[in-house]
């Protein structure tokens, strides 16, 4: 008879922590600790730089450009190489130091809140006084808001 209830007492302590110890996880779990967020970032290479890049349920990828070491550039040409591939214009076309441009692109792909995305764009220009195309990648991913 002693033999069970010691064996009782062993299960019902183990029982307890392990009860606590999956109540602990769960608000863990529901607090987000186990899916940080993830900062969005967009890379450029030079003269061209990407200040942010922004994603919404409402499937629109905004890219905020600039330029660095150069007057202005004249973007030609801006193709969004994923997500989706789809042209993108953006408005005005010239870059320079002062002031960066915002190109909006709309996706076909279902963005939805919370959604992690990453993709390409190919970013032709021209550099002020010059009649030479230049191509560059923007790089960019993030979380969508």
């Amino acid at each position: 008879m002693k033999k069970a209830q010691a064996a009782m007492e062993f299960l019902m302590t183990y029982g307890w922590a392990i009860l606590v110890m999956l109540a602990a996880l769960s608000a863990l779990f529901y607090l987000g600790v186990f899916t940080p967020r993830v900062p969005n970032s967009c890379i450029a290479t030079a003269p061209i730089t990407c200040v942010t890049v922004r994603a919404t349920a409402a499937d629109a990828l905004t890219l905020e450009l600039g330029a660095s070491g150069v007057s202005s550039a004249t973007i030609t040409n801006f193709d969004l190489a994923s997500p989706d591939a789809a042209p993108c214009t953006p408005s005005p076309t010239t870059i320079s130091i002062t002031t960066p441009t915002v190109s909006t692109c709309t996706v076909t792909s279902d963005l939805t809140t919370g959604q992690r995305f990453a993709g390409a764009a190919t970013l032709i220009y021209v550099l002020q006084g010059s009649t030479v195309t230049h191509t560059t990648t923007v790089q960019f991913s993030g979380t969508v808001e």
